[in-house]
């Protein structure tokens, strides 16, 4: 059985948050196609398995594995826009966009990957042979039709019921500014030429805030923004996809190599928070963020 996360509001050895304290939604991220591009918006719809439209597509191989960021970086070229009907229009530098309509109830089905989560296959030979040339492998689209079929896990502080989009652990990933400005700072500490700042999306947040002390999030419990509250989970662990530059793809050291020397809890390294919803309604940028 994999290691047992701690909880938000035990992590880290943090006081609490003192009452009163609020912040602000900077950026409202969606992910359309897991792994690809984020996209940023004013307004978002919250849903009980994350963001609306939030990674409800993903891309898998010729056997059925999930296309992601470290086994092929390529994958950050591709942006996805959803359309009006519920379909996707990929776009990618120096190519034509490929149109991929909204799967029906009749469309194919294959299991993917460890989840075993048997999701529609989207799209057609034109649009897979477009995501081979893009990747550099063969390729075709799936897509989640039915949402409430992958519960979260208890070792990601999942309960009875809660359920996730085809995101690895959460419905919702928030991030904090100032908690990004300290890493960087840790970061620059001694080095010469001081590297550039890392940018928020090697982090691939839903929700980044401002206006709380560096890493106040670790000790939330609950936090409500705008009007829609939130159940904090856990603490986000950290892979080697932070490891890649999303607009260059370039792979360095940081912030891995960082976060082990001041984040490191047992053999996971944190940064952000996991969130349940625990309602609905429509989130905003500009909205105010009071945890508790």
């Amino acid at each position: 059985m994999p290691e047992r996360l701690p909880y938000v509001g035990q992590a880290v050895g943090r006081p609490p948050l003192r009452c009163g304290v609020t912040g602000r939604v900077e950026q409202i991220v969606t992910y359309p196609v897991k792994a690809a591009r984020g996209t940023a918006s004013a307004t978002a719809k919250v849903e009980p398995w994350g963001l609306a439209d939030d990674r409800r597509w993903a891309i898998v191989d010729d056997r059925h594995r999930t296309v992601d960021v470290v086994n092929c970086p390529a994958i950050m070229t591709i942006t996805p826009h959803v359309q009006a009907d519920g379909g996707l229009m990929l776009t990618a530098p120096g190519r034509r966009p490929a149109l991929v309509a909204l799967p029906g109830p009749q469309a194919p089905r294959i299991a993917v990957g460890s989840a075993d989560l048997d999701l529609s296959v989207a799209g057609a030979p034109d649009v897979d042979a477009w995501l081979a040339a893009v990747l550099g492998r063969p390729a075709r689209l799936v897509r989640q039709d039915e949402p409430h079929r992958k519960p979260m896990s208890a070792d990601d502080g999942g309960r009875d019921g809660d359920v996730v989009s085809l995101a690895h652990a959460a419905p919702v990933l928030l991030t904090s500014i100032v908690s990004l400005h300290q890493l960087d700072r840790w970061i620059t500490a001694g080095t010469e030429p001081a590297p550039p700042p890392l940018d928020v999306m090697r982090f691939r947040p839903n929700i980044v805030v401002d206006g709380f002390p560096a890493f106040a999030e670790d000790s939330w419990r609950r936090v409500t923004v705008g009007d829609v509250g939130f159940r904090a989970s856990a603490p986000c662990y950290r892979c080697a996809v932070t490891l890649i530059d999303p607009d260059t793809l370039a792979r360095g050291k940081e912030p891995l190599r960082t976060l082990a020397r001041h984040r490191k809890h047992g053999n996971r390294l944190h940064f952000g928070i996991w969130l349940v919803p625990a309602g609905d309604g429509d989130l905003h940028v500009g909205d105010a963020v009071t945890p508790s």
